[in-house]
């Protein structure tokens, strides 16, 4: 299956670079790149997260015999009340109040042919360091360069965000604090009407001269290989490919365990974007980090309807799960959601981001119902019911009889309540309350007690500053 796998990537590089050497003469005639789906972030494939995009098609595109550079910055803090955030609560513990900040500082360098990033971020809790005590929390966030070999065709290389289909298994991870971000060469063929990305990666835990065993094995991958294709049919429907592999070190030797991922994404709006649908499916197949064999599934559909300034929103995600009453199965059937954003598709309280650990490998149903609502083009709420119940069989921790039994499907419900408001381009505030309904099935698994409250609020503050966009035109030789 790996050799197969390479071979088809080898097939599209080849395929990349011919459709490249038709069109770089007239790139290098014109210096016109085409149309690009990047921001200042960095961001390839679907809609970007971070508001650092403000301004970004100030400071994005080609400028015929000139560069152009933008300077950004990102206050975000962020308060939040936790009250059986992430797990049920116990009566003996109290509920917390913190204060995060995220801080951000990036600049963009473009050119008809090439474009680079730099950012850097320091990701604190307030109160974390004493007064005139120094802990360093400044750390890297992205630092690539991007070649564009032709109008269509570029490679970028570097520690780069991913965002692909929803961000469900490739995501920035805006949410979390410090985010997401890979160390790969990307190669990416863009048409105004469909793209073709290519992504591969090899990691080492220190710098080394001969291959050792890699120390994150069992929480991060060894190698990653993605493709990705989409195609706009009409100005309604997209559809779009994903495959993903990712090898995990095994525990002798220098070989790996390949897991793959690979489905399909299909999109529908109407002429008037009054009707809105969505559906994806995915498999996923080969080797976990310890070598056990998987077979498992994802799927979900959504659906909204505007109806004048409210919106209606349904849908389900169902993720597959084990059958741990069955001892003589031994291969897993719960579906991993690799390195994708879980919080707001799952719940705002983040009870389940990583589906088959926090499920115990019991798989996910979640169904969810939504209203919006747009008071004016800035300000606008949401509020969304999700009821969650596995789809596998947990073994019931707390049943003594003679044969184990499995618990009951349902896990509880949440509500989240959601309100945006932008001042401005650069300035924007959040607020939400979550209210969690657990039951014994999610204590049994998750720990804590059903009996207590579960709740949790925040508001948060983002700031995104365009210090300068400047231009430096070079002057005509002739």
């Amino acid at each position: 299956m790996q050799r197969a796998r390479l071979y088809i990537i080898f097939i599209v590089i080849l395929g990349m670079i011919s459709i490249h050497s038709a069109e770089a003469l007239e790139f290098e005639r014109t210096g016109v790149q085409g149309p690009r789906r990047l921001d200042f972030e960095g961001h390839v494939g679907g809609s970007p997260v971070d508001s650092l995009q403000a301004g970004a098609n100030q400071g994005q595109g080609v400028q015929e015999k000139g560069s152009r550079m933008a300077f950004t910055l990102q206050y975000r803090p962020r308060s939040e009340y936790r009250n059986g955030y992430k797990k049920p609560m116990s009566d003996s513990l109290t509920p917390a109040f913190i204060t995060n900040q995220r801080s951000r500082i990036g600049l963009t360098y473009s050119t008809s042919h090439f474009r680079s990033r730099v950012s850097f971020q320091d990701v604190r809790t307030w109160g974390e360091s004493r007064i005139k005590r120094d802990i360093s929390t400044f750390l890297l966030h992205e630092a690539w360069f991007e070649w564009y070999l032709s109008s269509s065709f570029s490679v970028k290389v570097g520690r780069q965000v991913l965002k692909y289909d929803e961000q469900r298994l490739l995501a920035a991870c805006n949410w979390n604090n410090v985010g997401s971000t890979h160390d790969m060469a990307l190669l990416q063929y863009e048409k105004p009407d469909y793209h073709l990305h290519l992504g591969m990666a090899y990691n080492n835990d220190r710098n080394k001269l001969s291959e050792s065993y890699y120390d994150f094995a069992s929480s991060y991958y060894k190698a990653l290989q993605f493709f990705s294709a989409s195609r706009q049919f009409s100005d309604q429907l997209e559809v779009s490919l994903l495959e993903i592999a990712d090898g995990h070190q095994q525990p002798t030797g220098s070989g790996l365990y390949w897991r793959l991922t690979t489905g399909i994404n299909v999109d529908y709006h109407s002429d008037n974007d009054r009707l809105k649908l969505m559906g994806k499916s995915y498999w996923q197949g080969g080797q976990n980090q310890h070598g056990r064999q998987i077979r498992a599934y994802f799927w979900a559909l959504k659906a909204s309807y505007a109806l004048g300034d409210f919106r209606v929103i349904a849908g389900m995600d169902y993720f597959s799960g084990d059958n741990q009453l069955d001892t003589t199965d031994q291969t897993i059937n719960a579906f991993n959601n690799l390195y994708g954003s879980g919080h707001g598709y799952y719940g705002s309280m983040d009870y389940f981001t990583t589906i088959d650990q926090h499920t115990n490998g019991g798989g996910l149903r979640d169904i969810h119902l939504g209203l919006s609502y747009t008071f004016n083009p800035g300000l606008s709420a949401r509020i969304t019911y999700h009821h969650f119940a596995l789809t596998g069989k947990v073994r019931d921790p707390t049943y003594q009889g003679p044969e184990p039994r499995a618990l009951d499907a349902s896990l509880g419900s949440e509500i989240d309540f959601s309100l945006k408001y932008h001042f401005s381009d650069e300035f924007s505030l959040k607020a939400g309350y979550s209210a969690m309904v657990a039951i014994d099935n999610l204590c049994a698994i998750k720990g804590g007690d059903p009996n207590q409250p579960a709740n949790w609020g925040f508001v948060m503050l983002q700031f995104n500053p365009q210090i300068f966009i400047n231009s430096f035109i070079q002057k005509n030789s002739q």
